[in-house]
C-alpha cells in the first residue's frame, strides 16, 4: 500500500469486477492509484510533483495540503484518535444485532461481516485506523484516497476554487498565520533545528524566517498602502478576484480547471449525467442532496473522509465549508457543526446530515453501503 509504483503495476495487471459501465462501485483506496495513474501517464510528470504545480502554488496552501509528507512537516501534524465511548456504543449495537434504523436480519449482518467472528474483526480494524495511519511511514506514503494532510482552511479554499469553476479567488484568509506562512518542503529538518538549537541559533533562524511578511506590511504601510493590501485580502468573491490577482502575477495563470461544466461533471448532471449512475457519487465527488417537491436534488458535491473530517461547497450560494478533526467519529459532531453553519447563513443542509442522528454520509450502521 505504501509503494506508489507497486500498487500501480497490480492495478494494472488486476481483472475488473464488472464490465466497464455496468456497474458503479465504490472504490475506497483504490480510486486514488486508478486516477493518479492515469494522470501520470498523460502528464508525463510525478502524482506528488503536479499536486504542487496545479493546486498547491495556485491556491497558495503551501505547508497546509500533502499527500505524503515529505520531512519536516511532522511536528505540525495532529495526532489520530478514536472516540472511544462512540465506538464501543456502536460496536455493542452490531452486536446485539441492531442497527440506527432499528434491527438488522440474521442475514444481513451475515451479508456484512461475513462468519461468525466477522463483526469482532471490522471493529479491529476501525480500532487501529488510527494506529496506523499515525505511523510517519504511512503518512510519507503517496495514498491519494487515505492519507491526505490538510489544514480546514485549504480544503476550504481548494473547494472555493471548485465553486468559482477553476479559478482561483483572492487570498481571504484572515487567520494565523497567514496562507503561505509555511513552505511545502521545509529547508530544516526537526534534527537540525535541534542541532542549530543547542548552538544558540534557532531563534535567529525562526526569526528571520517569519519576519519578512510583517516587514512588508510595515513598509507598505509607511507609504499609505496597509488599508489597501488588507481590503484586498478580504474581497474573496469569484467575479471580483480576476482582474486584482491575475495582474499580480503577469503571465501565471490563476484557473486550475477551464471546462465552464465543471460543475454538471461533479454532479454528474447536463451532459455528463450519462456518465454516472443512481447513488451519491457524481464524476470524483460524492453529491449532497435536498429534497424539493418531494424528490431529491444534487446541489452540492465535496467529499467526507472516514472519522468525521468533511469538506463540500455549494455552487449556487458561492460558498464552501471544511471540517477537519483529529478524533475519530462518526460524525456526529462534524454533522452539528454543519446544521449550524447552514442555519445561520440560511442555506439548505444536506439531506445526509439531516438524517440517522446526524451521523457523517457513510457512516450509519445499516451498512448500506457495503457489500
Amino acid at each position: 500500500m505504501c509503494k506508489w509504483d507497486e500498487v500501480l503495476r497490480e492495478l494494472a495487471e488486476a481483472i475488473p469486477d464488472s464490465s466497464p459501465g455496468t456497474k458503479q462501485i465504490y472504490h475506497a483506496l483504490t480510486y486514488g492509484w486508478l486516477c493518479g495513474g492515469i494522470i501520470e501517464k498523460a502528464s508525463g510528470k510525478r502524482f506528488q510533483d503536479l499536486l504542487n504545480e496545479v493546486f498547491v502554488r495556485k491556491l497558495h496552501v503551501e505547508g497546509e495540503f500533502y499527500i505524503g509528507i515529505p520531512a519536516g512537516v511532522e511536528s505540525r501534524l495532529a495526532s489520530l484518535s478514536l472516540d472511544m465511548e462512540e465506538f464501543e456504543h456502536a460496536k455493542g449495537l452490531i452486536q446485539n444485532g441492531m442497527s440506527d434504523s432499528g434491527m438488522m436480519s440474521n442475514s444481513r449482518v451475515g451479508t456484512i461481516f461475513g462468519e461468525v467472528g466477522g463483526a469482532e474483526d471490522f471493529f479491529s480494524v476501525i480500532a487501529a485506523i488510527p494506529v496506523i495511519f499515525n505511523m510517519l511511514f504511512i503518512r510519507r506514503a503517496v495514498i491519494p484516497a487515505a492519507n491526505g494532510h490538510f489544514s480546514a482552511r485549504a480544503l476550504a479554499r481548494y473547494y472555493a476554487m471548485l465553486v468559482c469553476k477553476g479559478e482561483v479567488s483572492m487570498n481571504s484568509s484572515l487567520s494565523e498565520p497567514p496562507l503561505g506562512s509555511h513552505p511545502s518542503v521545509p529547508e530544516l529538518t526537526s534534527k537540525d533545528l535541534s542541532s542549530r538549537s543547542r548552538k544558540g541559533q534557532t531563534g535567529d533562524i525562526l526569526n528571520k524566517q517569519s519576519s519578512h511578511r510583517s516587514k512588508d506590511l510595515s513598509s507598505r504601510s509607511r507609504k499609505g498602502q496597509t488599508e489597501d493590501i488588507l481590503n484586498k485580502q478580504s474581497s474573496h468573491r469569484c467575479l471580483n478576484s480576476r482582474s486584482q490577482h491575475h495582474n499580480s502575477v503577469p503571465g501565471f495563470d490563476q484557473r486550475v480547471f477551464k471546462n465552464p461544466k465543471l460543475h454538471d461533471a461533479f454532479l454528474g448532471s447536463g451532459d455528463y449525467s450519462d456518465l454516472t449512475q443512481d447513488g451519491p457519487f457524481g464524476l470524483g465527488f460524492r453529491r449532497y442532496s435536498q429534497v424539493c417537491n418531494g424528490s431529491q436534488e444534487y446541489f452540492a458535491f465535496g467529499h467526507s473522509g472516514i472519522g468525521g473530517s468533511t469538506a463540500f461547497c455549494y455552487p449556487e450560494y458561492n460558498f464552501s465549508l471544511a471540517i477537519t478533526v483529529n478524533k475519530m467519529s462518526r460524525g456526529s459532531v462534524t454533522g452539528k457543526i454543519i446544521k449550524f453553519i447552514c442555519s445561520e447563513l440560511n442555506m439548505p443542509c444536506p439531506e445526509e446530515y439531516n438524517d440517522g442522528g446526524g451521523m457523517g454520509p457513510d457512516m450509519k450502521l445499516d451498512m448500506s453501503t457495503i457489500n
